[in-house]
């Protein structure tokens, strides 16, 4: 496995147990500010006037892992820590330049829309905080979900061999 990895460019990422479905703002219904903590370590995602208790159907534990890929501000994008129901922590495996390197790969386990979906982030980052994170989806358990933007273009993937595209 590891060489079939090597070999498409990814660098596996650990798991996630949730990865976003839109905003935090809209999914929590408050406002979220991003502080980038030291060039990235330790940056965070602050929750005011509202609380995030669950993502895609799974209600959340401190520690989960969560891909936010979804944030309007693409530096905002990552993979961060449940820390509590106000505050999400960049991981510390995935915090600086040298681990955003682009060709992440990860992989979400649960969720009523992403749950064993595998997402991949596009391009390095050069400064955190600063350069955007863009993550793809790149597998997924039988179909990809529609998670395009408009401008994209409109791939249908289906279980059986095949692919159509217009």
């Amino acid at each position: 496995q590891y060489v079939d990895d090597l070999a498409q460019g990814l660098a596996i990422q650990a798991p996630a147990i949730v990865g976003s479905t839109d905003t935090l703002a809209t999914m929590s219904g408050g406002t979220v500010t991003y502080d980038n903590g030291t060039a990235g370590v330790g940056a965070t995602l602050t929750i005011s006037g509202s609380t995030l208790t669950a993502i895609d159907g799974v209600t959340l534990t401190v520690g989960d892992r969560i891909v936010i890929k979804d944030e309007a501000s693409l530096p905002n994008n990552g993979i961060y820590t449940y820390t509590s129901t106000t505050v999400l922590t960049r991981a510390t495996d995935f915090d600086t330049p040298t681990e955003m390197a682009g060709g992440d790969f990860v992989f979400i386990q649960q969720g009523t829309l992403l749950n064993d979906t595998g997402f991949v982030m596009t391009d390095p980052v050069v400064t955190v905080g600063t350069s955007d994170v863009t993550f793809v989806q790149f597998s997924g358990a039988g179909s990809f979900a529609d998670l395009r933007s408009n401008n994209a273009p409109n791939i249908a993937i289906f279980p059986q061999p095949g692919l159509a595209a217009d």
